[in-house]
């Protein structure tokens, strides 16, 4: 079994941030996705698809930051597995949502992947970019200009 390297203080505040931050955004989504009358003032006026492609974008993005941030690199067959959690959580949403007096959306759900799949590649992105950069390597010194 190898060693694991130390683990540096800002990795451990990330990774508390992302975390605490997609289950925070996960509960908010799951609420407001079953709320039966939407009042008027929360209305965003974007189109209902949009605002599907929004939301599940920032799922998906925060499912690979979080990813990421325990796990270690983020690669295509991890990226299309996270795809398939928010695919399986749009499906249940979606089936969910009669129950609470709303409607059932094929094309919703379409417009979750769409947005899911967008999410997922710019947290590849992001992924990549963190890394590269060595933000959270625990060898590097805060004063250390490499």
């Amino acid at each position: 079994m190898s060693e694991q390297p130390p683990v540096s203080r800002a990795l451990r505040i990330y990774r508390r941030v992302v975390t605490v931050g997609l289950v925070l955004y996960w509960l908010m989504m799951m609420t407001a996705t079953h709320v039966p009358d939407v009042p008027k003032e929360f209305d965003t006026g974007v189109g209902d698809k949009t605002e599907h492609k929004v939301a599940y974008c920032l799922f998906g993005l925060g499912l690979g930051v979080v990813w990421s941030a325990w796990r270690g690199p983020l690669r295509w067959p991890v990226a299309i597995g996270l795809l398939g959690i928010a695919a399986l959580y749009g499906a249940i949403d979606e089936n969910t949502q009669p129950f609470f007096g709303r409607d059932c959306d094929l094309y919703d759900w379409f417009a979750d992947l769409q947005g899911g799949a967008v999410g997922v590649a710019i947290s590849l992105v992001y992924d990549w970019i963190v890394r590269k950069s060595r933000l959270f390597d625990p060898r590097r010194s805060p004063v250390d200009p490499k």
